[in-house]
């Protein structure tokens, strides 16, 4: 009987250690194996450590948290009493007359959402319709209404079954070639641009149907010939969108001379500016991360994106880019930051690292290059023990610093230069 009670007593306390629950502070704070998270809580995943952290809500947040109602039905009575149950929520009926219906079926959501459903896809088609109508009976076309018009539906498209049903009524077809045709004003182009992006922008359907309709050369051939920055601005970030994590536009992109022209934007200073050639940064940073081999000739040779930087060049591209971002031995010395894009800084480095594997050759035998990185790496080391001074456990800074050590790691596996790291 004694072995048995204790038994139960090893038991119970075996039980409650396995439910042990997370104390949270302010601060961040690892949550381990078999703790229990108590209800309103800040949690992340840690990418350094990959494991999970939490702390309490800040001020704001908890006010805010604490402030958000939503209005149920106008026959719902919601008290605010951290006291009450449940039963707080009360239907405001008179005792003599039948309770209303709260809830409604899942039948009458459906019916609902079904009548809603194709009164968008109706108005999307009477939208493209009548602009088709207009650009083909107009005497003179009125620009800047048609340009004030393509702004207004680039709000709408940002909702997915807008844009699905602007696709459905070809409005890529309809409405944004005749845009991008139109070379005599600008204006229209541009929103022509825009209205593209945001279309392809985390929409799989959309980039395959840009990509079918020919919309990566387009694109390609207003970065090549387009003077007006806004312009190329604009072209940019529709490509981008067509192609991001899209392996079958990279493919298109290739073949139509993609690189080449990124090239050309990345070898002149004066052109395109320093958004338009960070840009181009994070879309091969994509191809390398989320491309598949290409085929690159008749006879089915395939080829990796890495293998195909490294033999047009691009290794050397993209050390002298940052070489030259910045003056990075005066930085280093006067621990001075300010004017630095140090997003700009850290999609260059990370593109550098994903590229190192491939460049190691290239990489360790420019000197400039090796200086350049154990600088930023000195100036990113200050600006992180900065951020850790002031409470601050995670900040771009230290993921500069992360992303520098790595390209480091692979810089020094030779001996002739491991002195000057």
């Amino acid at each position: 009987m004694v072995s048995g009670k204790i038994f139960f007593f090893c038991l119970v306390v075996c039980v409650q250690c396995a439910n042990k629950t997370f104390v949270a502070t302010e601060k961040w704070k690892t949550i381990e194996d078999g703790e229990v998270l108590p209800a309103g809580l800040h949690v992340r995943m840690n990418l350094q450590t990959g494991k999970k952290e939490a702390k309490l809500l800040d001020k704001d947040e908890n006010e805010l948290q604490k402030s958000a109602l939503i209005k149920i039905d106008d026959n719902l009575n919601v008290e605010d009493d951290s006291d009450q149950t449940s039963q707080s929520v009360k239907p405001k009926y008179n005792e003599d007359d039948p309770p209303k219906k709260k809830f409604r079926s899942l039948d009458e959501i459906r019916k609902e959402f079904g009548e809603k459903h194709p009164e968008i896809k109706r108005t999307m088609l009477n939208v493209v319709q009548k602009f088709e109508s207009f650009l083909n009976n107009s005497e003179s076309i009125d620009y800047e209404k048609i340009t004030e018009y393509i702004t207004d539906l680039t709000h709408e498209v940002h909702f997915i079954d807008s844009a699905t049903h602007f696709i459905q009524s070809e409005g890529l077809q309809k409405i944004i070639f005749p845009c991008l045709n139109m070379t005599h004003h600008e204006g229209v182009r541009a929103a022509g641009f825009l209205l593209l992006g945001t279309i392809a922008s985390n929409n799989a359907n959309a980039q395959s149907v840009a990509v079918d309709l020919g919309f990566v050369q387009v694109l390609l051939r207003a970065l090549a010939l387009e003077k007006t920055p806004i312009l190329r601005k604009r072209a940019g970030f529709a490509l981008a969108a067509i192609l991001r994590n899209f392996p079958a536009a990279h493919s298109k992109f290739f073949q139509d001379g993609g690189l080449s022209i990124f090239a050309s934007i990345m070898d002149n200073p004066k052109d395109a500016g320093d958004q338009m050639k960070i840009r181009i940064i994070r879309v091969l940073s994509d191809f390398l991360t989320y491309g598949k081999p290409l085929e690159v000739d008749e006879h089915s040779a395939v080829v990796t994106w890495d293998t195909l930087l490294r033999e047009q060049g691009w290794c050397a591209r993209i050390s002298n880019w940052f070489v030259n971002l910045e003056n990075w031995s005066y930085r280093a010395k006067s621990f001075i930051s300010d004017g630095i894009d140090h997003e700009m800084v850290l999609s260059s480095i990370q593109l550098l690292y994903v590229l190192s594997k491939s460049c190691t050759t290239d990489f360790i035998v420019n000197i400039d290059l090796v200086n350049a990185v154990n600088q930023a790496r000195v100036l990113y080391a200050d600006l992180a023990l900065r951020d850790l001074d002031e409470g601050e456990t995670e900040s771009l800074y230290l993921n500069c610093v992360t992303v520098l050590k790595l390209i480091s790691s692979v810089l020094v596996q030779s001996d002739e230069y491991r002195d000057e790291l």
